[in-house]
C-alpha cells in the first residue's frame, strides 16, 4: 500500500496578532492560513517544496482568487523555518508569544475565546480561577507568507530590504 509522505492543512485567515503585519504588507488580499504541517518519517529530507507546490495548485482550483499563504513556525519546539525559506517564503513577521495553562495543563487563546463565544461560562469560570502563563522566556513566533497572485508578489517584494 501507498502511504502518505506529508499532509498539509489549510484554514481561514484567523491570526489576529498577524493582521497589522498583514493590513501593512498584504492589504485587500485574499489570504489562507496553513495551519498545519506533518512529514511521516519515510518523507525525504526536502519534500516540503513539491508536496507544498502540489497542494497549492488544487487550493488554487478550489479558491481561484487566493492571494496569499501564510504560515508560523514556532522556534520553542524546534522549529526554524528552513523548508519555508528553500521554497521562496517570506518572513513576515514576528510576534511574542505565551503558553498558557489551565488547571496545569496546555490550552490555547484560541480554545478559551471559543468556550466564552459558546457560552460555557462554568469553564471560563474554572479556567480564570486556575489559569497561568509560562514563566520560561520564549522565542517569538514566526510567521511567513508565500505569494500567490502578482499582487501579492508586488507587496512582499515591496516590504524587503
Amino acid at each position: 500500500s501507498r502511504l502518505p509522505l506529508q499532509l498539509l492543512t489549510f484554514s481561514s485567515f484567523d491570526l489576529d496578532f498577524a493582521r497589522p503585519f498583514v493590513e501593512r504588507r498584504l492589504s485587500d488580499l485574499n489570504i489562507v492560513m496553513l495551519s498545519r504541517v506533518h512529514a511521516f518519517p519515510c518523507a525525504p529530507k526536502n519534500s516540503f517544496s513539491f508536496t507544498f507546490s502540489r497542494a497549492l495548485r488544487h487550493l488554487k482550483t478550489l479558491h481561484p482568487t487566493i492571494d496569499a499563504v501564510l504560515t508560523y513556525v514556532n522556534p520553542n519546539l524546534g522549529f526554524r523555518g528552513t523548508s519555508y525559506r528553500a521554497a521562496n517564503w517570506v518572513p513576515l513577521a514576528e510576534e511574542p508569544v505565551t503558553y498558557l495553562y489551565a488547571g496545569g495543563e496546555y490550552t490555547t487563546f484560541r480554545s478559551i475565546a471559543a468556550a466564552s463565544v459558546s457560552g460555557t461560562s462554568d469553564a471560563l469560570r474554572v479556567q480564570a480561577r486556575t489559569l497561568s502563563v509560562s514563566r520560561v522566556p520564549l522565542l517569538p513566533l514566526r510567521v511567513f507568507a508565500y505569494p500567490v497572485s502578482t499582487r501579492a508578489k508586488g507587496s512582499l517584494a515591496e516590504g524587503r530590504d
